[in-house]
């Protein structure tokens, strides 16, 4: 048995985010991103990490410029020699 419906709140189809003439299937599929975003948010650490990710996501760091270097040395000591130690200065530092 279904609860009462009532037109002061969501109807299933809006739940679901459906339309009324949507196939059984869009149904389950709708509720399976449902369940699994439940799933997600209910569990603290899960929830974190998506959220983090989804930050990363929406806030890209860019990446930082290479190093400019001078190419006027023999090949082998190029880098060890003309880059400095703040080459990698823009990457961010660990969490």
């Amino acid at each position: 048995m279904t609860k009462a419906i009532r037109l002061d709140q969501p109807t299933y189809y809006q739940v679901l985010g459906i339309e009324e003439d949507a196939e059984p299937d869009e149904a389950t599929e709708a509720f399976q991103g449902i369940q699994e975003a439940y799933e997600v948010l209910s569990d603290p650490e899960r929830r974190s990490f998506y959220d983090e990710e989804l930050e990363s996501l929406r806030n890209p760091h860019p990446l930082p410029s290479p190093p400019v270097c001078s190419a006027a040395q023999d090949p082998p000591f190029i880098l060890a020699s003309t880059c400095t130690s703040d080459t990698y200065s823009s990457f961010p530092a660990p969490a």
